[in-house]
């Protein structure tokens, strides 16, 4: 299988994915992906519309730094405050532009999770978008991961980290993920399998791995 490149994005955005984890309960049932709330989710117009994160030309990168410099800077990426109206509005139009905007998807699971009452759309419908436009980006899928994975949906989180690593196996991000999931699930023989690979891989957060000593499965 062809390998796709990991950016330095790519990298601090699931490097966040991972420190904003926290502890999840274990032994919580598991619950259905519901994504009857995105009925209504406004479809994207065309033209300047659902334009590829990833496309590293000239002419799509012009205009990322256009969007990134007046809606999705600083503040809003540390859920501050809004650059040009209210904060879920630039969070908005920039996955509107760029529907697997890595950051901007990461923000917006973060947000939610702070404050969940601002939102008429769950992050599930931005992240379903998209995986629809762009079924062959991995860390989509590992976002969308990790966004189940803080609500307890564990099955489904399982099966969106193996979807990840179906298009790209030498992440180690999300090997990291899938193996902070199966200490959730309790499975210690899986959890350090893909602990293995990512430390193999390079990953450097030693908590997956401090885990795993703590119930002796390790090394």
């Amino acid at each position: 299988m062809e390998t796709i490149p990991i950016s330095v994005d790519v990298r601090r955005a699931v490097t966040a994915a991972l420190l904003g984890l926290g502890l999840v309960c274990v032994g919580s049932p598991a619950r259905a992906l519901d994504l009857s709330a995105c009925e209504d989710f406004p479809p994207l117009s065309p033209g300047q519309f659902g334009l590829d994160y990833r496309d590293k030309s000239e002419g799509n990168q012009t205009f990322l730094k256009l969007v990134e410099d007046f809606h999705f800077t600083a503040p809003v990426e540390q859920l501050i405050s809004g650059q040009s109206g209210h904060l879920l509005g630039d969070l908005n139009y920039t996955l509107r532009r760029f529907p697997n905007h890595h950051r901007a998807l990461y923000a917006m699971i973060r947000y939610h999770r702070q404050e969940p009452q601002k939102f008429t759309f769950p992050p599930a419908c931005y992240l379903q978008r998209a995986m629809e436009y762009y079924p062959s980006d991995p860390l989509v899928k590992t976002l969308f991961g990790i966004y189940l994975h803080h609500n307890e949906q564990y099955q489904e989180a399982l099966q969106m980290y193996q979807a990840a690593l179906g298009l790209f196996d030498r992440s180690a991000e999300t090997h990291y993920n899938i193996g902070l999931l199966y200490i959730d699930l309790e499975d210690y023989p899986k959890a350090r399998e893909h602990a293995r690979r990512a430390y193999d891989l390079g990953y450097q957060l030693p908590g997956l791995r401090r885990m795993l000593e703590a119930v002796d499965h390790w090394p």
